[in-house]
């Protein structure tokens, strides 16, 4: 996953051409591949999400693990691949 966005962004630059939301996922992935969840396919970009804020999406009620006065976890710490 992360060689396709690495390969998107390359094209953009060299054709100086902006691609912002691009961009903006390409370093969700990227914070994706470092916690570990490079290996698997683009479907883990939602369990890295879901860790990230402390979240489990497959509940109905979405309710956060860890409780904070912010109502997450009050920090992100790379999430452990499931």
């Amino acid at each position: 996953m992360q060689k396709d966005f690495d390969l998107i962004m390359q094209a953009a630059h060299d054709l100086r051409t902006p691609l912002f939301t691009s961009a903006i996922a390409h370093q969700v992935y990227t914070a994706a591949n470092v916690a570990g969840y490079g290996d698997l396919d683009y479907s883990a970009v939602v369990q890295f999400l879901e860790a990230a804020a402390s979240m489990d999406l497959e509940r109905p009620e979405a309710v956060p693990r860890h409780s904070s006065p912010r109502g997450g976890s009050g920090s992100v710490r790379a999430p452990e691949p499931a």
